[in-house]
């Protein structure tokens, strides 16, 4: 209705006012920042400089350097993305990075509205968007060269578009789409392969209960072709330079974190071409031990950790006390999995009501397929180097949606328990514009969040 249509016009006119704020801000980023993010920008800036690259040649010869060759540890979606962007920025290849970040910010907010909108509806989507617009991590990383946004962007993008709806129809354009976007998000970075076996999984549990296997394995066709076309010329030019279509060199990066202990003057013991497997050979406890470490960095430290300051990751990707809020709505969903199913349609919640209540129908498979590609990604990613919050930025989106879903879950808590003779003043606000109320609580304690993300980089 018309209601939906401004709040979707509102959502996508936001989206544009922040990327605008975000380029604003990127004028005053004239060097590379953040010790420690942005040093490897200058192999993407040699890269994008040609369309042709020699291997191992272009290596060590920036005049044979180019996009399309084999190279261990980055993939070539970045170098391209940017030799596509250089036209744009007089060919300056820091002038063009500055332009993905910000575009791969916005596609960022528009992937986790879209989540959350055909999860919870309109106006829940709104409020998402306004969690992850002022998360100073989205900030930084929109501000921030190379690989963290694009990254995030199309994996958060992939997976709003592989989670079923409520209604748990299946459209295969979409899973082709999806295909197409999670190939991309390979291209940008290895773990982007993660998508391809939990897009198997998304599409085999979305189908709706009963549907022939026909419709099922379209979906499952278009969508593994489409990221087969997406990763063709990284396979290519792997089996070309290197014999090996998944040719990586990211066990290196597990020998640093195991073995070299944050010293980075130590990462010549170890060649370069050392494999994961046997890292763990030489010690598999300690390898153990440095997963473990992550993981817990992650989740949350107690008190084994002696350091003056603990550590706990998935606090940082959005503001407080939006963080805390997805904490809780991340353990309501566990919860609800394992809770009697009051309704046999496979939903937990109730749809929107004519007052625009912020709970509407969640389904189910959508909210498992969350959580595993929560748990997937970052047990996948905890293998190697101590976690930084630009490693797990794709999880942002979803973060948001579920600080979302218990807040529309307090306010129908109340809805329901206040009579509707007996209820005071705020019942009736929370019934008739959840959404509205919890922006206005929320705001003034998240506002500053755009300035502290964009501190972060301008002032490195």
């Amino acid at each position: 209705g018309r209601r939906t249509a401004l709040l979707d016009a509102l959502a996508l006119g936001g989206v544009a006012a922040w990327a605008g704020a975000v380029l604003l801000a990127a004028r005053d980023h004239l060097t590379l920042s953040v010790p420690g993010v942005e040093k490897d920008f200058r192999v993407f800036a040699l890269r994008s400089a040609h369309l042709a690259g020699s291997f191992p040649a272009g290596t060590t010869d920036p005049a044979l350097d180019g996009v399309l060759r084999a190279d261990g540890f980055y993939n070539l979606g970045y170098p391209l993305l940017l030799w596509l962007t250089r036209p744009l920025a007089s060919d300056n290849p820091f002038l063009a990075a500055r332009l993905l970040a910000a575009f791969a910010g916005a596609l960022l907010l528009l992937a986790g509205w879209l989540l959350a909108r055909r999860l919870l509806g309109a106006a829940p989507a709104l409020l998402a968007l306004l969690l992850l617009a002022l998360s100073p991590l989205v900030v930084q990383g929109a501000l921030t060269l190379g690989t963290d946004m694009p990254f995030a962007a199309a994996s958060a993008l992939a997976l709003a578009l592989l989670v079923p709806p409520p209604t748990g129809r299946l459209a295969p354009w979409r899973y082709a789409l999806a295909g197409l976007i999670a190939g991309l998000a390979f291209l940008l970075r290895h773990p982007g392969l993660l998508l391809l076996p939990f897009g198997w999984l998304a599409i085999g549990l979305g189908a709706a209960p009963g549907a022939p296997h026909n419709p099922r394995r379209a979906g499952l066709l278009a969508f593994s072709l489409a990221f087969a076309v997406a990763v063709a010329p990284q396979l290519y030019v792997n089996l070309r330079d290197a014999g090996a279509p998944l040719y990586s060199q990211q066990g290196k990066n597990v020998w640093q974190a195991v073995f070299g202990e944050g010293d980075w003057g130590r990462w010549a013991e170890a060649r370069n071409d050392i494999g994961v497997a046997q890292v763990i050979a030489q010690d598999p406890a300690r390898f153990a031990q440095n997963w473990w470490n992550n993981l817990r960095g992650f989740a949350g430290t107690g008190g084994e950790d002696t350091r003056e300051f603990g550590q706990a990751l998935q606090l940082r990707l959005l503001g407080f006390p939006a963080n805390w809020l997805a904490l809780a709505g991340l353990l309501g969903w566990a919860a609800a999995l394992f809770t009697p199913r009051g309704s046999r349609e496979g939903q937990i919640g109730r749809p929107e009501s004519k007052h625009g209540g912020v709970l509407s129908r969640f389904s189910l498979p959508g909210l498992a397929l969350l959580l595993a590609w929560v748990a997937i990604y970052v047990v996948a990613i905890s293998v190697g180097l101590p976690l930084q919050g630009r490693f797990v930025l794709p999880l942002a989106p979803i973060y948001a949606a579920a600080a979302v879903w218990l807040l529309g879950a307090l306010a129908g808590h109340i809805s329901n328990t206040a009579g509707q003779a007996s209820a005071g003043a705020a019942a009736r606000t929370v019934r008739r514009a959840p959404t509205l109320l919890a922006a206005l609580l929320l705001l003034p304690l998240l506002w500053g969040g755009f300035a502290i993300g964009a501190g972060q980089v301008l002032r490195s």
